[in-house]
């Protein structure tokens, strides 16, 4: 094999490779997909179909045509503004201080730092959630 068809045959595997990942990243979004326009029925029924039956766009007409709908999506945009500005604010002079300043255990503060983060936020849901009920906080901006 000459080194001009090892390099086609290594760029094939990437394209073969990058494909794949890219199926795997946008499975998850075409399945969304395939809900969206399925009858609430279809939705229920656990049959494991990709394409659906009847297919329907009563489910987007629903939603927005819902008064609630508006509500709903300037909370949540709401919520992750201010969600995304305060870990700015916290994350900002810990990085600086990481990458600039030199002190005694910031090896083991930043291992535990990826640590903490490697964590799946649905760990703490339920103690989070519990938390919240018994400071009276549920269903507020504040949670």
């Amino acid at each position: 094999m000459t080194g001009r068809q090892a390099a086609r045959l290594a760029d094939a595997a990437t394209m073969a490779a990058a494909i794949a990942l890219a199926a795997l990243f946008l499975l998850p979004l075409l399945w969304l997909v395939s809900l969206a326009l399925r009858t609430p029925a279809e939705v229920f029924l656990g049959a494991a179909r990709f394409v659906p039956e009847e297919p329907t766009l009563e489910n987007f007409r629903q939603i927005l045509t819902d008064r609630t709908f508006g509500l709903y999506l300037w909370n949540g945009i709401k919520l992750c503004a201010l969600g995304a500005l305060g870990a700015l604010i916290v994350a900002t002079p810990a990085a600086y201080t990481f990458s600039r300043r030199r002190f005694r255990g910031a090896g083991p503060l930043m291992v535990g730092i990826l640590t903490v983060q490697m964590i799946s936020p649905l760990v703490i849901l339920i103690p989070l959630y519990r938390y919240m009920e018994r400071l009276g906080l549920l269903e507020t901006h504040a949670a």
